[in-house]
């Protein structure tokens, strides 16, 4: 018989996140924030973490299996989250992109939720606003799935 922590977890799902950017230290903070997470304090805390650090990458990882939220860095290259915003809204599945950012000002902030971005991330990472905003993406990317679903059936 399995352990009630054991039971939440199989019951918890698995959500991946795809962290795009050339920062070796931001993909071992992220890593190491979302392993933290303890599922059976919180659903939306089972997070798998994909890495890449090239758009290419990216593109290609998006292609083989469905990735509902996908963290693009703001200094990866002039205008990549733009490049990558475009990319996700032309998948059936669009994940939802969240641009991160060491200069996350008004500005930048306005500008991506004005194109169709989640959100906008400071860096260095807080855990706390990290691991809330990753759970009402995934609420938010399961919800929009949810009329189609339906529809289909």
């Amino acid at each position: 018989m399995a352990s009630p922590a054991a039971e939440l977890h199989a019951t918890v799902a698995t959500v991946t996140v795809l962290a795009v950017g050339p920062m070796l230290e931001d993909q071992i903070y992220l890593k190491n924030i979302l392993a933290s997470c303890d599922p059976a304090l919180s659903t939306d805390c089972n997070w798998r973490l994909k890495t890449s650090r090239t758009m290419k990458a990216a593109k290609q990882q998006l292609r083989l299996g469905s990735i509902p939220i996908v963290l693009c860095e703001n200094e990866l290259r002039p205008d990549a989250w733009k490049e990558m915003l475009d990319h996700c809204a032309q998948m059936p599945e669009a994940p939802l992109l969240i641009v991160t950012s060491r200069q996350a000002d008004d500005r930048l902030w306005v500008e991506a939720l004005n194109l169709g971005a989640y959100d906008v991330l400071a860096k260095p990472f807080d855990r706390r606003e990290l691991v809330r905003t990753l759970g009402m993406a995934w609420q938010n990317w399961k919800s929009r799935r949810k009329p189609k679903a339906a529809a289909a059936a």
